[in-house]
């Protein structure tokens, strides 16, 4: 992996810290927290396959 593509999973995975932080932070009615927990937790996954795929891991070749 290169510093690049390192500076930028690290940014991308503050950035979802941060929108996990605000989401829970906020007078928002549970319903509106659960959606917004729901695309986070879709944004972190895809963050955990770019890092995965840059560091070499298939995610199918795991026990």
């Amino acid at each position: 992996m290169t510093p690049q593509q390192a500076e930028s999973l690290r940014k991308e995975s503050e950035e979802l810290k941060q929108g996990v932080d605000q989401a829970l932070s906020q007078q928002r009615t549970p319903e509106q927290k659960r959606r917004d927990l729901d695309r986070l937790v879709e944004n972190a996954h895809r963050l955990l396959g770019k890092y995965n795929k840059r560091k070499g891991v298939n995610h199918q070749n795991l026990p």
